[in-house]
């Protein structure tokens, strides 16, 4: 059976998936950090195609998401029965802040501020090592109090 049955439970996802995605992510901005030292604008491709990564993801959520992807084809055949399952929009909201992340990292490494690039990847790196190793989401954390807002009604 699949881990992201979306029969029945499809705002949910098996919380290996984004965990994989996690980890892939972080070695990714690894080596976007290993490679600006040598050539920030090689480490702005790298990033650059990472926040593509973040943007499908925040679009289409973990069941779109590259990594996710790979996981589900992948991965997922080779473990045994989904035993917890995480809601999509905090996952999404996460996506969306690592895009963010990388579009800073992005461009500081392409207009020759590699310091601002290096701080925006490490701070995505960071939060993807985070989720990968110990399974804390810092977007995902950071999910419901943006919700609160978005709804909260607004004064005459």
């Amino acid at each position: 059976m699949s881990s992201n049955n979306t029969t029945t439970q499809p705002d949910r996802v098996d919380v290996r998936g984004p965990r994989f995605a996690a980890w892939i992510t972080t070695v990714v901005l690894v080596v976007a950090l290993i490679v600006s030292a040598i050539n920030p604008l090689a480490a702005a491709i790298v990033l650059g195609l990472q926040a593509l990564v973040f943007a499908i993801g925040a679009v289409g959520g973990p069941r779109r998401h590259p990594y996710g992807q790979v996981f589900a084809k992948v991965v997922a055949a080779r473990l045994g029965p989904v035993k917890e399952r995480e809601p999509v929009p905090p996952l999404k909201f996460a996506q969306l802040v690592g895009f963010v992340f990388a579009v800073f990292g992005v461009a500081g490494f392409a207009v020759g501020v590699p310091l601002v690039g290096i701080i925006a990847t490490a701070f995505a790196l960071t939060a993807a090592f985070l989720n990968a190793a110990f399974g804390i989401c810092l977007g995902c954390q950071l999910y419901p109090l943006i919700a609160h807002f978005r709804n909260a009604p607004h004064p005459a």
